[in-house]
């Protein structure tokens, strides 16, 4: 069955207690396996379970109204059994009529339950229906093609038939403005605007061969619609509803809008735990303005971008939103939301995403989500909480950045058509700090400063020592181009200083967070001077290199029972003599002191400028040490 066939299920059983409260286990089980082998498409199968199922005792089973036929005329239809399929469709309508006084589903259910799709050209089938609905307009209920006037006479239908009240459903037709010699013509002005009564119009698997526009810039709408719903869907021309008032907004599921996608909806009157979802649809363009007094969620999931126009949505009133595995990799992804208590992304692909006056109050989840460009804001700000989990490695590659100019608003619903006429990628400059611009303007820079200080002081808050480093070091190389900008705009030896001092930082520490690069760094320069001292003589070697040479070339003359012995004693004379070289690089470098340095000519000078590089880097490294571990 199909899950749109929501009232029919609340009767599909129809169990009523008869005088006293019992349970029919063994009519429920059948039941449940009936449904559970109609879902594997095992028909015969179902069918012989329901069988079963209506044909126990009379104590074992509820009172049955005629839901459950229904259902069994649905399974033989699709098992292709004509005459069962028929015959429980007539009982499930003979029994609803005797008891309740009505029919199992309405004539927009029937008429477009692809279930019973092998029994419709049935005379027997057409003559149910013409019996059960009298005043129903069968001709355009069935009809695969239908004009949008004969669209506004089924909603009219729709508007009084009781059956109908909660939901007017519309499922698999074409809906066309005008057909001329089989080509189908678009409108170019707005459609008129039909009177809803119905809680909710429903479209499933409808196409729509015309511009879909409802324009009430006039006022002319008497009354807000409850909520409309577009659920695998195609819509070929333009898609805009400009100024219509809803008390729900409406939903889009797995619809594809080929063009131009625009609404703009005031949602009225007040409602709490109203969403406004769309999910698994295709779009090209997308412009979305929610106006409304009340908290209102917003969804999107699994969305799909056709071209690198823009998706733009504006609310100033939403308590969370979710953006979830969407793939917009072309596309320039907008959110203008002023105060949203939740704010995720889970996910995604985006190219660009801007975040304009958008202050998320409770949590921003940021996992999972690729940006090939920026991560852009405006006027937008999150708090420090525990509640948000945004990690940098997420972040680093899309370079935040602050917008300065831009455009987001729409100037106007668009022409008759339902199409935009303003850009569709919206025009903008940002700075990131990846050019001169960036960092040459102070208020510039001072804003990029303060957007990645927003991240770095919310992972201090959750202790969160390897976001908060890579944040750190991506301030600190922002800072260093900013020296170096003034260093060139004005050379003296303080403003180089400065410049070359983070340089060196960078190289050393990496900015204070990385102690261990600073301790290899460190033995790289004590091997390197231990090195140089070893070509220079010693106080503390006992013998010197160019004795131990002599030696060997002596012995060797005077041994003629081979060398072996001889190289291990050079060997041994130069290995003392390299030690004794890099415990003399190494109590210079960690400045132990002395007294007479014992070493001679040039390698004196040396070993007193190791001495300072030694103090100077150690200072360094301990400032890093104690800002990690605190």
């Amino acid at each position: 069955m199909k899950f749109q066939r929501i009232i029919l299920i609340g009767f599909s059983c129809c169990l009523i207690s008869v005088g006293f409260s019992q349970d029919f286990k063994q009519f429920e089980r059948l039941k449940k396996r009936a449904d559970s082998a109609l879902n594997a498409k095992n028909y015969s199968l179902s069918s012989n379970y329901y069988e079963q199922a209506i044909h126990l005792p009379e104590n074992e089973k509820p009172e049955i109204v005629g839901g459950l036929y229904y259902d069994m005329a649905c399974v033989y239809s699709l098992g292709k059994e004509k005459e069962k399929a028929l015959f429980y469709l007539e009982k499930s309508f003979a029994s609803f009529k005797a008891k309740r006084n009505t029919t199992p589903v309405s004539a927009s259910h029937i008429t477009s339950d692809s279930d019973l799709e092998f029994i419709r050209n049935e005379k027997r089938f057409q003559a149910l229906l013409q019996n059960a609905y009298p005043h129903a307009p069968l001709d355009l209920l069935n009809a695969k093609e239908i004009s949008y006037d004969e669209l506004l006479k089924i909603i009219d239908y729709l508007n009084d038939d009781p059956e109908s009240k909660l939901v007017g459903q519309i499922k698999n037709k074409v809906i066309y403005w005008k057909k001329e010699n089989g080509s189908y013509i678009y409108n170019d002005s707005p459609l008129q605007l039909p009177k809803l009564k119905n809680e909710r119009l429903a479209f499933e698997n409808c196409t729509f061969q015309l511009n879909f526009v409802w324009n009430n810039s006039n006022k002319e709408q008497t009354s807000p619609y409850f909520r409309m719903d577009l659920d695998k869907c195609s819509v070929l021309g333009n898609f805009n509803l400009d100024e219509v008032n809803f008390v729900y907004p409406p939903y889009f599921e797995e619809t594809t809008f080929a063009k131009d996608f625009y609404i703009w909806l005031n949602l009225e009157p007040e409602h709490d735990n109203r969403i406004f979802r769309v999910a698994g649809c295709s779009f090209h363009f997308a412009y979305v303005n929610l106006n409304t007094n009340a908290p209102i969620n917003i969804t999107l999931i699994e969305n799909v971008g056709l071209d690198s126009t823009d998706f733009r949505i504006t609310c100033f009133n939403v308590t969370g939103s979710r953006i979830n595995s969407n793939k917009f990799e072309k596309k320039n992804f907008t959110l203008a939301l002023s105060e949203t208590g939740f704010l995720g992304f889970s996910g995604n692909k985006f190219k660009n995403i801007k975040l304009l006056t958008t202050s998320i109050q409770s949590a921003f989840d940021f996992q999972n989500t690729e940006i090939s460009g920026k991560l852009l804001m405006y006027k937008s700000s999150f708090s420090d909480g525990a509640a948000n989990n945004v990690e940098w490695k997420d972040l680093a590659n899309s370079h935040l950045g602050i917008l300065t100019e831009f455009e987001n608003d729409i100037n106007s619903g668009g022409a008759n058509d339902g199409s935009i006429l303003s850009d569709k990628i919206a025009s903008y400059t940002y700075t990131s700090g990846e050019n001169l611009q960036d960092i040459a303007v102070d208020r510039n820079f001072n804003e990029l400063v303060g957007l990645y200080s927003m991240f770095l002081n919310l992972y201090k808050s959750k202790s969160n020592l390897e976001s908060y480093n890579s944040c750190f070091i991506a301030i600190k190389d922002l800072q260093s181009k900013r020296l170096k900008y003034l260093y060139e705009s004005n050379k003296t030896f303080k403003t180089f200083f400065r410049w070359k001092l983070s340089q060196l930082l960078k190289f050393y520490v990496n900015h204070g967070t990385d102690p261990a690069q600073a301790i290899v760094i460190s033995l790289y320069i004590i091997f390197g001077f231990g090195v140089f001292f070893f070509f220079f003589p010693s106080d503390w070697d006992t013998t010197s290199k160019k004795k131990l040479i002599q030696n060997f070339k002596d012995f060797i003359q005077k041994n003629e029972k081979g060398y072996v012995i001889p190289f291990f004693v050079l060997s041994g004379g130069f290995v003392i003599s390299l030690i004794n070289a890099l415990t003399l690089s190494l109590n210079a470098f960690i400045t132990l002191g002395f007294g007479n340095i014992p070493t001679h000519g040039i390698a004196r000078y040396f070993c007193v400028i190791e001495g300072f590089i030694g103090w100077f880097l150690l200072s360094i490294f301990t400032v890093a040490l104690i800002n990690q571990v605190l």
